[in-house]
């Protein structure tokens, strides 16, 4: 983990003016993170001021963790919406998307889920915390139950993130 910050902030050194802000066009936040079934490194890059790709690769630490090294990726599409309080300190803003997500390990998962999200940028450096309500509904994959899928409305994520131009 320490290397991992370590890294990050190497590689952002060039970019640390404190100008960069997450919603602005070509902006990359870099971080650690969950999605849907995912834990590990987390990625988002701002497209337009409404529009957001964002994805986290890494392990499954909740439900599969038991079923052999279970490899995980889920991508978001997220929509951007109005800040809901900005000033020259912080910016509190909220985000609305939906993604597929994935895991590999003794089985296959498949799924997609939904994404709404409370961030919180703090200006003068640029950092976000996110906070994400992800209901999932899964496709394929075996269930406690016997069954191969099932719908997941409880489902949390969340992200911390330094942001650059790169």
């Amino acid at each position: 983990m320490r290397a991992l910050i370590g890294l990050l902030l190497l590689t952002t050194t060039p970019a640390l003016a404190f100008e960069t802000v997450p919603r602005e066009p070509g902006a990359l936040g870099l971080g650690i993170g969950g999605g849907t079934r995912t834990s590990g490194i987390s990625a988002k890059y701002t497209v337009d001021k409404a529009f957001s790709v964002q994805g986290v690769a890494g392990s499954d630490f909740g439900r599969y963790r038991n079923h052999g090294g279970t490899l995980a990726v889920s991508v978001d599409a997220i929509f951007e919406m109005p800040p809901l309080h900005n000033d020259k300190h912080i910016e509190l803003a909220w985000a609305a998307g939906v993604g597929p997500y994935m895991a590999v390990g003794d089985n296959f998962w498949f799924g997609a889920s939904g994404v709404l999200g409370l961030q919180l940028h703090i200006q003068p450096v640029p950092l976000e915390f996110t906070l994400e309500w992800r209901p999932s509904l899964e496709l394929v994959g075996p269930r406690p139950d016997g069954r191969t899928h099932g719908f997941y409305p409880l489902g949390l994520g969340g992200h911390i993130r330094w942001w650059f131009k790169p």
